[in-house]
């Protein structure tokens, strides 16, 4: 297989510290993705990511993407116009401060939800307008767009709409939890070349649940193949927590790269 590199979210651990972080990189997560929580009002969560971002270069650990923020006052399909540019300016200052870091990729959902069948096209326009603007601006400054696939109502839900979402301007991340409408094998027939980087974690089909692999439906060895066979980027980062499988008890790094590399055998 293609040799692969491996990540964390940066909200892995419930209660972070360095020293985890460091054990993480010794079992072979050498990049974590830096979350930008969407749920904290905007100063509050790029002051939080900012001591996440210290903490994880204080351990080593390479800070190789970021995770945009979603839905309000996010939101890159909104039909209201000063709204969607409010969105669109706060974003480019997340991009300018990712550019000024070296940070080299940013992650962004086409949408939030729900978005009713009679609005999704307009919708849709509208998302790629935004993200035209955004993955141009995000390359002026050395960040590459990656649009993630989104589950349920999201703009994105298909690989067509994905695709659609990303244009030219960007690239595409495989969140391998979200697909609801497309088998794993029909989205990488179809995006698999245009994928840039990639979301791990098990599901059960029915909805995302973000568990550790194994826990859920999917044939990793099936799955992994397949990504390889699509030419898609050997970049994986576990989106999950360490408590990311239901009364299953905490799971370390370690046990997830063995795990990880067993599928790979």
């Amino acid at each position: 297989m293609t040799k692969h590199t491996l990540g964390l979210a940066s909200g892995f651990f419930k209660q972070p510290t360095t020293e985890k972080w460091r054990v993480a990189v010794e079992a072979g997560f050498t990049d974590a993705e830096l979350d930008f929580p969407w749920q904290m009002a905007p100063d509050a969560m790029f002051a939080h990511a900012l001591r996440t971002y210290a903490m994880l270069r204080e351990a080593g650990v390479n800070v190789s993407s970021a995770h945009l923020p979603f839905g309000c006052p996010w939101e890159p399909s909104d039909p209201d116009r000063a709204a969607r540019e409010d969105a669109l300016r706060r974003f480019k200052g997340l991009l300018d401060w990712l550019g000024a870091e070296g940070i080299p990729m940013a992650v962004l959902h086409g949408s939030f939800e729900p978005i009713p069948p009679q609005d999704r096209q307009v919708r849709l326009r509208i998302a790629i307008e935004s993200i035209a603007e955004l993955g141009a601006y995000a390359k002026a400054r050395g960040v590459a767009l990656a649009i993630e696939n989104l589950p349920r109502t999201c703009l994105g839900n298909t690989s067509g709409e994905t695709l659609a979402l990303a244009g030219g301007a960007a690239g595409i991340c495989f969140d391998v939890n979200h697909l609801l409408i497309e088998s794993h094998a029909e989205f990488l027939a179809a995006a698999g070349p245009r994928v840039i980087t990639a979301h791990l974690s098990d599901y059960d089909f029915a909805d995302e649940r973000h568990w550790f692999p194994g826990a859920g439906r999917i044939d990793w060895p099936a799955l992994l193949r397949g990504m390889d066979a699509a030419g898609c980027a050997g970049r994986y980062i576990f989106e999950l927590g360490e408590d990311g499988t239901p009364a299953m008890g905490l799971f370390t790094p370690a046990w997830l790269a063995a795990e990880f590399q067993a599928f790979c055998e």
